[in-house]
């Protein structure tokens, strides 16, 4: 949950409002309103999961905000005395808390875009969904948590829904576009996270467990390893980074051959070596190759960046619970 605190008049109301319709689990105050009066409480007791916002106007603005709402002007809180004590209060609570007081004194749309800033966004949320084999479960899962893609109209390409921008795109290219901040979220295969190079900057928010596959390393014959030819290895595939760590770690000389589709039909004649997905080997064993290793089994993932957002997400809520956002 992100909890939005500050002083009366500040604006928290509307920004809560403006959060909730770019799909964010926000809510009106919380333990920073208590801190104001206790004091930052030690960070092992503070509820888990939660962020703060803390908003900070001149008193004169909260008066005349309050004014303007009908708020009557000499009740606690309200106040000139009590306002400047507690602006006083809550720049010290968010000092505590380890986040920038946000001046909200300008049009909300400056303080909603000064807010996902400091949650690490760039703007409203975008997920990056997968085009091809993964798109039909991909598409079921978004659809119990109230996004629905037959929606789309022909060639349509993105789509709006609860304040989230979704792009249906290559899986290839969406953990980079993750990793990158171009997407704050997307989903790909396990497989497709450890071959673009990022994995370090990236996180599995949640496992689908589908589309369940392994990377497997596959050639005419098991000697390929311990007896191999008097030049590089020729491997084919469409994971050159998984394929060139498996051959290093085997001490192999290689060069790795983008097969892009068909893999199995390279070896013998145009390659020596595969890596490449199997679902369930009979194909690999029809082309009479050996299964030399299985490098990793792999499905379909929600990613995020390290330390990103979703977890304060209706759509991460719905997907983690399998319930409607």
């Amino acid at each position: 949950m992100i909890v939005i605190d500050g002083n009366d008049g500040t604006g928290k109301s509307t920004l809560v409002k403006a959060l909730d319709a770019l799909g964010l689990l926000v809510k009106d105050r919380g333990l920073p309103t208590k801190a104001s009066d206790d004091g930052v409480p030690p960070r092992e007791t503070w509820p888990k999961g939660e962020r703060y916002l803390i908003l900070d106007v001149p008193v004169e603005v909260s008066r005349q905000r309050l004014a303007a709402a009908g708020k009557d002007l000499t009740e606690r809180y309200h106040t000139v005395e009590d306002l400047t004590f507690y602006r006083e209060r809550y720049l010290g609570v968010a000092k505590g808390f380890g986040v920038e007081a946000i001046d909200s004194s300008g049009p909300i749309e400056q303080t909603v875009a000064w807010a996902l800033k400091q949650l690490g966004l760039s703007g409203p949320m975008r997920v990056g969904v997968p085009k091809g084999r993964l798109l039909p479960a991909v598409s079921e899962v978004l659809k119990r948590a109230g996004v629905d893609f037959a929606a789309l109209a022909p060639r349509q390409l993105a789509i709006t829904v609860g304040g989230i921008r979704y792009y249906l795109l290559k899986p290839r290219s969406i953990p980079q576009l993750v990793a990158l901040g171009f997407l704050d979220a997307g989903f790909c295969g396990r497989d497709l996270v450890l071959e673009s190079g990022y994995d370090e900057r990236l996180e599995v928010f949640h496992d689908l467990g589908i589309q369940k596959v392994q990377l497997c390393v596959g050639a005419a014959s098991a000697d390929i390893v311990n007896r191999p030819p008097d030049r590089p290895v020729a491997i084919a595939t469409e994971f050159p980074h998984l394929a060139s760590r498996w051959a290093f770690g085997k001490n192999l000389s290689h060069i790795i051959l983008s097969s892009w589709g068909s893999t199995e039909a390279w070896v013998p004649d145009l390659a020596d070596v595969i890596v490449d997905v199997v679902e369930t080997g009979e194909t690999m064993k029809a082309n009479g190759l050996v299964l030399l290793e299985t490098l990793l089994e792999s499905t379909t993932v929600l990613i995020q960046r390290t330390n990103g957002i979703l977890e304060h997400t209706k759509i991460g809520q719905a997907i983690r619970g399998g319930g409607a956002a």
